[in-house]
């Protein structure tokens, strides 16, 4: 494969998806530049880690390599297949056999123009390109001739025959002298824009028409095995036809063709990774109901305009269709669990994504520099990671679910268009440079449960006016609102003085926060046993609480002590479990009054409640 290119995106990708602030992506990217000699690769290696994840498929009774038997019963039907040319070069008269010799139960010979192979058994399975005995010969071969009975092409068999104008196979169409295999390398870098394929080949092996003029791939039905990049970097290469014994679509295998469409057929289960990374031509790909695992980088920098994953895939991977500039339209499935790293990173032209109800976890950098202009987060997502929705320049709105605990660094980083967002109050960690730079954000609530703000976590965030640090923040990082000039912020004096870097560059406003109190005490209440033994009870606020003084704010309830069976919930409502016993129970429980844009929290107060179950 043309590898510096390719290997510069990967590198590029790992600095996305390990995203510092000073990011900086090339913006031209292709997968140019040349691929470093294979010719030490054995056969065992070639057998790529891409098919690692097959099982193999019960041995085909054809594949029997018996060869004292190889004639008894065979069909003697012969069908030629041209994979070049219509007809051969014209050798001249004086043309002899220059070089010959035997391959295993095969023989070959060479007269400077035209070199057959013939005989009956394999060709040897080379493990480098200089052991094949044409191998110097490989530039001056201008007609190629496999005659019927040769039962394998061996690896790296006509490698590099850029200058061939006729190949012309000749093969049993059944029976144990067909031809079978194509070995690795068989025909890469080859003249075999053709490249028909005959009917009783079961295997492709990895690289087989690798940088090749190959322009159509029919594979016959009987394939069942695709090595990896087996047909990759074919510039040329516009049609693809899957058999229905194709399970996988192994690691880099159309990487950089030239297509344009593929329909995945119904019975690929995995697509591996990188299988259509470059196909830069290819605007439209129809993935079979029975895919359930998309590898990474599988459609990277390629031209698709829409796409719909299907229903069996749960997660989507590392970058799975980073860079598909030209993407508009994702549906992804209901059962959806987990958007990977990088997954939809610089597509530029994605505006909007409905991202399902089971979506647990959303990777880092998962649609940095895409196109969204507004996002809603399911309440099933209980993690973002780290620079998630960085540079989405034309995001204006962000709903974020009461589920998550942690807004990672950078999740929202240089987003100018966001103008409002409401931090709910399950989060207790806003992290470094979480909303650096959204210079259009002019409406910012933290609700009260926030506990640490860090570093830059606001830094040049210049049309925010006003804000309240609830107090339930203890922890200030260093220079959290830097560079927002008109900003008034309200806060405890307590947290003013905690940490005095943490006004680093800031030159508003602070005001401290009124004073704000609270009294209550505790009631006792009562449940019926008879209940309690069927199901759970549960007891409201009324029953078991007495304000003489509310304070100002929400009310927050947090159980202290007491049975194990008896549950306080933050809204202060008790549940008794199931099976507690006759009795009366004291729980301790702390209350406290979460103040306004105005005040302060009360502070907590802790009181005794009584729970009888009678």
């Amino acid at each position: 494969m043309k590898i510096k290119r390719l290997l510069a995106f990967v590198i590029s990708m790992a600095m996305i998806v390990g995203m510092v602030p000073t990011f900086v992506f090339a913006k031209e990217l292709d997968f140019e530049g040349e691929e470093p000699a294979a010719t030490e690769a054995t056969e065992a290696e070639e057998e790529e880690p891409a098919e690692s994840e097959d099982k193999e498929e019960p041995a085909d009774p054809e594949d029997d390599d018996d060869e004292d038997d190889a004639e008894a019963g065979d069909d003697e039907e012969i069908e030629e297949y041209i994979l070049e040319g219509t007809k051969p070069v014209p050798e001249s008269s004086d043309a002899k056999t220059a070089v010959n010799g035997r391959i295993g139960k095969c023989s070959w010979s060479f007269n400077g123009v035209t070199l057959t192979i013939s005989g009956n058994g394999k060709m040897p399975s080379w493990s480098k390109e200089t052991q094949v005995p044409w191998h110097s010969y490989r530039k001056q071969v201008r007609n190629l001739y496999i005659r019927a009975g040769v039962r394998s092409i061996g690896n790296f068999a006509f490698k590099d025959m850029s200058n061939l104008s006729f190949v012309s196979v000749y093969t049993y169409v059944r029976g144990k002298r067909a031809l079978k295999t194509y070995g690795n390398y068989a025909f890469a870098g080859a003249s075999v824009s053709k490249g028909a394929m005959v009917k009783s080949l079961t295997k492709i092996g990895a690289h087989c028409y690798d940088g090749s003029t190959l322009r159509t791939a029919i594979l016959p039905s009987k394939v069942k095995s695709i090595g990896a990049y087996a047909f990759a970097n074919c510039p040329n290469l516009l049609r693809v036809s899957l058999t229905k014994k194709i399970k996988t679509i192994p690691n880099y295998c159309f990487c950089n063709s030239g297509l344009s469409a593929i329909t995945i057929s119904k019975n690929v289960k995995t697509i591996g990774q990188y299988a259509f990374a470059g196909c830069s031509n290819m605007e439209a790909v129809t993935i079979g109901k029975k895919v359930k695992t998309i590898g990474q980088y599988a459609f990277a920098a390629s031209g698709l305009k829409k796409v719909v994953i299907p229903a069996k895939v749960k997660s989507i991977s590392t970058c799975a269709f980073v860079y598909c500039q030209y993407l508009t339209s994702v549906k992804l499935p209901a059962k959806l669990t987990s958007i990977g790293a990088g997954a939809f990173s610089l597509c530029y032209n994605l505006r909007s994504i409905g991202i399902p109800g089971k979506v647990k976890s959303i990777g880092r950098s998962a649609f940095y520099g895409s196109g969204l202009t507004s996002v809603r987060i399911p309440a099933s997502v209980k993690s973002i990671g780290a620079y998630a929705f960085q540079y989405c320049q034309n995001l204006t709105s962000v709903s974020l679910p009461a589920s998550i605990k942690v807004i990672a660094e950078g999740t929202f980083y240089g987003d100018s268009n966001l103008d409002n967002i409401v931090i709910p109050a399950s989060v207790t960690t806003i992290g470094k440079s979480a909303f650096y730079g959204c210079t259009g954000l002019t409406n910012l609530t933290i609700k009260y449960g926030v506990k640490t703000i860090s570093d830059s976590a606001f830094a040049n965030c210049t049309s925010i006016k006003n804000i309240t640090i609830p107090s339930s923040v203890t922890t200030l990082g260093n220079s959290i609102f830097s560079g927002c000039t008109g900003l008034t912020i309200k806060l405890t004096q307590a947290l003013l003085s905690s940490n005095p870097d943490a006004w680093d560059g800031f030159s508003g406003k602070t005001i401290i926060l009124d004073a704000n109190s609270i009294d209550v005490t505790g009631k006792m209440a009562t449940v019926k046993a008879k209940k309690v033994k069927k199901k759970a009870q549960k007891i409201g606020v009324a029953k078991l609480y007495t304000f003489t003084d509310p304070g100002i704010g929400a009310h927050v309830f947090a159980k202290v002590s007491g049975n194990k069976k008896i549950l306080v919930a933050s809204n202060g409502v008790i549940t008794v479990k199931k099976g507690l016993k006759k009795g009366t129970y004291t729980v301790w429980v702390k209350v406290l009054a979460t103040g306004d844009l105005d005040h302060q929290d009360s502070g907590w107060k802790t009181i005794a409640v009584k729970v009888k179950v009678k």
